[in-house]
């Protein structure tokens, strides 16, 4: 079988022999002190040079066959060869010791390299004209394939003349009837819209009407209803208590809360609140706030100046009345303390727990 390649394949061939030749031959072989000998490379065709004694190493470089190269060690069944300034391994079954000298083994290189050069010169001629004569067929064949794709694009081209000139008449015909049926639906489409609309639209406006008066209705005489609840349960609370335990709740807010917000206020309040109502705790509010150790200001005495000349302001006393009337913003919470990282609901400066 006849193997041919094109012109670009035999460069690369010719080049590659060429530099592998040179690099790895040519002046090679001049006796280093690690050199034991010089060996003829067995091989059918260029030989790897591995990096190390195993096929899985590196290819570091190639010889071809009959080469002649330096033997520098041996190991298992592969030898360390110098070929040039690359140094590797090859099997040692393609490897023949010889005892020719380091300038016999050169003669014998260049003589390898003339015969290589000699055959690469005269496959040149024959690719050479060989591949003349595959140009000048191949320019012929293309010649007679454009001119029958010309006239295959001539014939395709009339054909898709004529089917755009008659896809073009029937999309005008459709186009024409379907904006004219578009045109008659639309105009009977608006005029029931339009008093589709008006009606819904009235009757809207009126269920609107209506319900905002009885919303407004509702809630205003919901707002009346808890207004009168909650005046009738502050009467009724403040009633339960003397004047002297308003007094005395609104001043232990007014020493615990009084920089405190309003709902802070409330808050201490409720914490009472919650005391007198636990079956755990005093019944009353004064029991409350002199329990023994409860209550910083009753035993610094703050509390006690507070009540000599009545210092609770009127927010105080309005928190009082709140707590007195059910308020919990610290729901039934019992205890608090300075805010110091406890965990528990905190309002301003106090944790609630």
């Amino acid at each position: 079988m006849e193997v041919r390649m094109n012109g670009k394949g035999r460069k690369l061939f010719r080049s590659a022999v060429g530099i592998l030749t040179s690099v790895m031959m040519m002046g090679a072989y001049t006796t280093t002190a690690m050199a034991s000998g010089i060996g003829v490379i067995d091989a059918k065709d260029m030989l790897d040079i591995h990096a190390e004694a195993n096929t899985a190493s590196a290819v570091v470089g190639q010889v071809m066959e009959d080469g002649h190269v330096a033997i520098l060690a041996k190991y298992n069944d592969w030898v360390q060869i110098q070929a040039g300034e690359i140094a590797g391994w090859v099997p040692a079954e393609n490897l023949v010791e010889t005892e020719i000298s380091n300038e016999e083994a050169v003669a014998a290189n260049e003589q390898v390299i003339a015969e290589r050069t000699g055959a690469t010169a005269s496959e040149d001629e024959f690719f050479a004209e060989e591949e003349v004569q595959q140009d000048e067929t191949a320019a012929l064949q293309a010649e007679a394939s454009e001119a029958a794709q010309n006239e295959i694009e001539e014939v395709q081209t009339a054909e898709e003349a004529a089917r755009i000139e008659a896809e073009a008449q029937a999309k005008a015909d459709e186009e024409a009837a379907r904006i004219e049926a578009e045109a008659q639906a639309k105009a009977a489409e608006e005029a029931a819209r339009i008093e589709a609309e008006a009606q819904a639209k009235a009757a809207e406006e009126a269920a609107r009407l209506a319900a905002e008066a009885q919303a407004k209705a509702a809630a205003e005489e919901a707002a009346r209803i808890e207004a009168e609840a909650q005046q009738a349960a502050l009467a009724a609370q403040t009633a339960a208590v003397s004047a002297e335990e308003l007094k005395l709740l609104a001043n232990i807010i007014y020493c615990e809360a009084g920089s405190e917000s309003y709902v802070g206020k409330v808050a201490v309040g409720n914490v009472i609140m919650n005391r007198v109502k636990s079956a755990s705790q005093p019944n009353t509010i004064t029991e409350v706030v002199y329990a023994k150790g409860q209550f910083s200001p009753v035993r610094n005495g703050s509390l006690q100046r507070a009540l000599s000349s009545d210092k609770a302001d009127a927010a105080c006393y309005q928190a009082a009345i709140e707590a007195l009337a059910g308020a919990q913003p610290v729901g039934g919470k019992l205890f608090f303390r300075r805010n110091n990282g406890r965990s528990g609901q905190v309002i301003g400066h106090h944790v609630f727990y």
